[in-house]
């Protein structure tokens, strides 16, 4: 027996019910994991905390900043779906691990020399102690600079993907481009 060509197949009608509920719940977890990760930072650039603290909220912070992007992408792509929306969704959760990483090495760092610093080893002068973290700390910088540059770049993509959108539109669109251009030139 001869079987005729569907052009649902293999993607049935179920399957695409499926599809859009996988959407809806990708939209509500990025949208919780994306204000767990926004407050978490927030809180620890902002607040001090014991340290054990302040890992945890780093670890919570960039780990849902990167969970946060796939939601965010369903929901702008219920509107359109482009290569730039692709791309700064991927920015965003390239930051996610970028901000992981540097604030992670900004504290393994400062807790291992400010200790130094105020106690240098049996040998050691404040001013080495003082020159071997200043090279240290380049490396955090750098990291820095990258978290700025994919943050920047997931800012500008995912509000030029707002503009046309029907819940956001031009003005979250352009306030989320000027942000974005901001935070870029400030840092």
């Amino acid at each position: 027996m001869l079987r005729t060509f569907s052009p649902t197949f293999p993607f049935t009608q179920n399957s695409a019910v499926k599809g859009v509920r996988r959407g809806q719940t990708w939209i509500r977890v990025g949208a919780f994991a994306g204000l767990i990760g926004t407050l978490a930072y927030f809180i620890v650039i902002l607040t001090p905390a014991p340290l054990i603290a302040q890992v945890l909220l780093v670890t919570v912070g960039g780990l849902c900043i990167s969970m946060g992007a796939p939601g965010l992408y369903y929901l702008l792509a219920l509107n359109r779906k482009t290569v730039s929306l692709q791309i700064g969704v991927a920015s965003s959760a390239v930051a996610g691990v970028v901000a992981l990483t540097m604030l992670s090495v900004q504290m393994s760092v400062n807790t291992a020399v400010v200790p130094m610093i105020e106690a240098p080893p049996e040998g050691a002068s404040e001013a080495m102690v003082r020159a071997a973290w200043s090279v240290v700390d380049y490396v955090q910088l750098g990291l820095d600079i990258v978290w700025d540059i994919y943050l920047c770049l997931s800012a500008l993509l995912i509000a030029w993907n707002m503009r046309s959108h029907p819940r956001f539109g031009l003005i979250v669109s352009v306030t989320g481009i000027l942000i974005a251009g901001g935070l870029f030139a400030f840092n």
